[in-house]
């Protein structure tokens, strides 16, 4: 028994991913655990009671399952850096983002990942590494098809269709450009440093939006800007933002900048709600 903490999850699961960025955020040790065929047989059926990731083991034997109750879990136990704004209104905003980002972004997801033939390539390839890690290429790919087919068959069921395929791109296109106009602001959601929401939103975004080849190519294509907070998000080129600046001195060395401390913060005097309202009323 290991004596951290254990993510069971998937590189494809956004969820996973959503507890993962916050982990690494705030610096709690933790093993990946990969989501095999064996593991989930074998630990998380019998233990869950159904086949989902993530699941957190911890290092009393607690098992866990549902990333906000993880991350309310590790907030009780770590609360520094806090990652749950003080403001009511940051609350419900970042509460909001969350509920969003969980309930809802899977299914422009599901569409993107499904509706277009390019990405299965890559996505049998994905489903095989995770759930079959010990056979070659060309028999993860076969098995492959049989673990992501029922994936596929869910998307009528959830309004995901030829007819509304369109409407969920266009939502997801006009939320790439009201995205880029806050990042250009602010590097996270609610100011200088992430909340709930940014993890959430993030998970979705890193494992679909980045990572599948079409909607990948869209968002590096479209927007940029979100592009890089994913990638900064994922603890990639965390230099590189307006908070990492240096400076050359007059005796020509280099020097951070000292920022002020609440440009570090959350946002002073909740001067961005009105704005991140706008995403949060997608999930009312």
């Amino acid at each position: 028994m290991a004596k951290i903490y254990q993510l069971i999850g998937a590189e494809l699961s956004p969820y996973t991913a959503k507890v993962r960025l916050y982990l690494r955020y705030k610096r709690i040790p933790f093993e990946p655990v990969q989501s095999t065929v064996e593991v989930y047989l074998r630990f998380i059926k019998p233990r869950v009671g159904q086949y989902i990731v993530p699941v957190l083991v911890t290092p009393d034997k607690q098992v866990i399952q549902d990333s906000a109750e993880m991350i309310s879990f590790f907030e009780e136990r770590y609360p520094l850096p806090p990652v749950i704004p003080k403001t009511s209104k940051q609350k419900i905003v970042s509460s909001l983002l969350e509920m969003f980002a969980d309930e809802w972004l899977f299914r422009p997801i599901l569409h993107y990942r499904w509706s277009y033939p390019e990405n299965l390539p890559f996505l049998k390839e994905e489903f095989g590494r995770v759930a079959f890690p010990t056979l070659g290429t060309k028999e993860r790919s076969d098995l492959a098809e049989n673990v992501y087919g029922r994936y596929k068959n869910l998307l009528p069921l959830l309004g995901i269709t030829k007819k509304t395929g369109p409407a969920f791109e266009e939502s997801w296109k006009e939320m790439l450009d009201e995205l880029t106009a806050h990042f250009d602001k602010h590097p996270y959601f609610l100011g200088g440093k992430p909340c709930v929401g940014d993890f959430a939103f993030a998970g979705m975004a890193y494992t679909n939006f980045f990572r599948d080849p079409i909607p990948g190519y869209l968002m590096k294509t479209r927007a940029p800007l979100v592009a890089a907070w994913v990638e900064n998000m994922n603890g990639h080129l965390p230099h590189a933002n307006k908070l990492s600046l240096h400076e050359v001195t007059e005796d020509g060395w280099l020097m951070r900048e000292d920022l002020p401390e609440e440009s570090r913060d959350f946002c002073a005097n909740d001067c961005n709600i009105n704005l991140i309202f706008l995403y949060s009323l997608y999930a009312i």
